[in-house]
């Protein structure tokens, strides 16, 4: 049969990178990249690992009955056929829907943003929804609540999820809190080729990685404080007049009047009896008087330049006199509380480096942004993720070439079933009564949500799990709840910050049973920084206990001059050995267990996402004995 090379493109994740898969003798023997493919420039070493991931013995072909009671040291597990398979499952479901009701049943899937559910997920909701369960559980809350879904608050759209970069036609590109080397490969080529036509780059991470090392701006944030940060940049912003009028008097509700007494937006329907209730209301600075603005039709009576963004304006109600200002003067209000310098005490990011990134924001638009899950597992996110998205708007750069822009597509009917679930069956969704602005108002169960309606049957109880795969008031900085300023009661004990970041190799909790994969990481690390590891009798390469107030997990010491000596950056997802190299697994529950997650906690989460801190918490690092594999 010879040497044949198949367009296709890699599913591992969300970048789907184009490619060309090399088949010699009906063989899948290499996967290469695609140069002519819009994302083929590249591919990672997890893509071109893809034939040993296909032909590894571990890998499951086909289905799996278990015999033996669950809990038991051997499982029983045996072959069956896919039709017997699809009929037992069909039969359990259907079962659970006619005696509990087909809530009680929770669908769930591994992350789309990293892995193949990314192009089955629309097919998994349309069963979903045409079974009549309205629960999700894909952790939105830890991977996708910033991008997608906490954005719709300021933007009524996704931004970044939906609108994403134009890198080619960035004069800036801001990463916050994503290293596109490891997450997203087409954005990282795609910003190397921008760097070469003289783009800028910001990048805000607590580690040196990636594109970091190449950009104009790097900005090292202690973990958990990008709020303030953006908040500060805002500032910087406002104060300078670095932002676009004519964008924010047109596009956003800057202008519109916030009553003094309430709080709440002034109405057409305050000024007079029978005004349009639906209709809100500005200054019009040139005419010195109020104006109505009709959100049906987007527009006012008057020029948008003349209407006012600062100052105080009374204004005749019904009611009598009531004093207003635009909202666009609160926010204003709400970021000068947030100096750099104070900005400088809380985040580590100098106040002089603020200043110049807030420039650079400014004179080198438009501004491309895009951000990650580094910035969706905190106790403050959905706070955090608004103040940047308040950020991104003053540059105008939305909806815009070279800003973020929502790219053309192959027309396609949606698959999604958006229509089969029925409005009272999506009002039963776990946790929307303890969230009602979170994931579950969009169908998405928190982990948390689904481990209470299974363990305590609140608000009712979780029968079945069909598993694939795996304050609109202004943003205002909170500290995370588990820092050594929050909890000074801890800081004594466990002075250092732990966060956490996704290795290159592997795909989140896989792969590390692959050779290829496994030969590049052979073991669990922590980074810290040389000075934190001296202090503790810690060389390079010495296994160390990761402690934190629930317990502690092993990792090899790796040093990163980059990290601010107070933080520490773990990994997770290791469990896995590799019998090729004789390279161990590890305990996920049991002691010498190197499951990160195991000494971190869901709480205290979120409020509105449920969001867990996982990326910001409290340990400290001692020498441990040697691995005893």
């Amino acid at each position: 049969m010879g040497v044949e090379q198949v367009p296709t493109f890699c599913p591992l994740c969300v970048s789907r990178c184009g490619a060309r898969a090399i088949v010699t003798d009906g063989a899948f023997v290499a996967l290469e990249p695609d140069p002519s493919h819009p994302t083929g420039a590249a591919l990672c070493i997890k893509g071109k690992a893809a034939p040993e991931i296909v032909r590894h013995p571990e890998r499951l072909l086909h289905p799996l009955k278990r015999t033996n009671p669950k809990g038991a040291a051997d499982p029983g597990w045996q072959p069956i056929t896919w039709d017997e398979a699809l009929d037992t499952i069909a039969a359990r479901l259907l079962a659970l829907a006619r005696e509990h009701g087909p809530e009680s049943v929770v669908f769930s899937t591994t992350s789309p943003s990293t892995s193949a559910m990314s192009d089955a997920v629309d097919w998994l909701n349309r069963l979903r929804r045409a079974f009549g369960s309205p629960n999700l559980c894909t952790y939105m809350e830890l991977c996708g609540w910033g991008r997608y879904l906490a954005s719709v608050y300021t933007y009524g759209e996704a931004v970044p999820g939906a609108y994403l970069p134009d890198l080619d036609h960035a004069g800036c590109i801001l990463y916050w809190g994503y290293n596109p080397s490891v997450a997203r490969l087409a954005h990282a080529t795609g910003t190397v080729a921008a760097l070469r036509r003289g783009a800028k780059l910001v990048v805000v991470d607590p580690r040196k990685a990636g594109l970091a090392g190449r950009a104009d701006h790097w900005l090292r944030v202690r973990p958990g404080t990008d709020g303030a940060l953006a908040l500060a940049l805002t500032h910087v912003m406002i104060e300078r007049g670095w932002f676009d009028e004519d964008f924010v008097r047109r596009w956003t509700n800057a202008p519109l009047l916030v009553r003094d007494d309430t709080g709440r937006l002034l109405r057409a329907g305050d000024l007079a009896a029978g005004g349009e209730p639906a209709h809100y209301v500005a200054w019009d600075s040139v005419g010195g008087g109020p104006v109505g603005y009709d959100p049906a039709l987007g527009r006012y009576p008057v020029d948008e330049a003349r209407l006012a963004l600062s100052g105080t304006h009374e204004v005749a109600t019904t009611a009598g006199p009531v004093a207003c200002r635009p909202a666009f003067d609160l926010v204003a209000a709400q970021c000068r509380r947030m100096a750099p310098a104070l900005a400088e005490s809380m985040t580590g990011v100098p106040a002089a480096e603020i200043e110049q990134t807030a420039r650079t924001l400014w004179q080198s638009r438009p501004v491309a942004f895009y951000t990650w899950s580094g910035l969706e597992q905190h106790s403050n996110t959905t706070q955090t993720v608004r103040a940047i998205n308040q950020l991104y708007a003053l540059t105008g750069s939305f909806d815009t070439r070279g800003g973020n822009v929502l790219f053309p597509a192959v027309p396609t009917n949606p698959i999604d079933g958006a229509g089969l679930l029925a409005p009272e069956q999506r009002a039963k969704a776990l946790g929307r009564a303890r969230r009602p602005l979170g994931p579950a108002r969009f169908e998405f169960v928190t982990g948390e949500d689904l481990y209470t309606a299974v363990l305590d049957g609140d608000p009712y109880p979780a029968r079945g799990l069909v598993n694939f795969g795996a304050n609109p008031a202004l943003p205002e900085f909170e500290e995370p709840r588990i820092s050594p300023r929050s909890r000074p009661d801890l800081a004594h004990r466990y002075p250092l910050i732990l966060t956490c970041a996704k290795p290159l190799w592997f795909c989140e909790t896989q792969h590390r049973n692959v050779a290829s994969l496994r030969k590049s990481a052979p073991d669990p690390q922590v980074e810290l920084h040389p000075d934190t590891a001296a202090a503790r009798g810690i060389a390079a390469g010495d296994w160390v206990r990761i402690q934190t107030p629930h317990g502690d997990v092993r990792a090899r010491a790796r040093f990163n001059t980059s990290l601010d000596r107070q933080v520490v950056c773990g990994q997770h997802g290791w469990w896995q050995a590799c019998a090729e190299l004789g390279l161990p697994g590890y305990p996920p529950f049991r002691p010498g267990s190197a499951n990160l997650n195991l000494v971190l906690r869901q709480q205290p989460s979120d409020p509105v996402s449920g969001s867990s801190p996982l990326r910001a918490s409290v340990c400290d690092v001692a020498a441990a004995l040697p691995d005893p594999d």
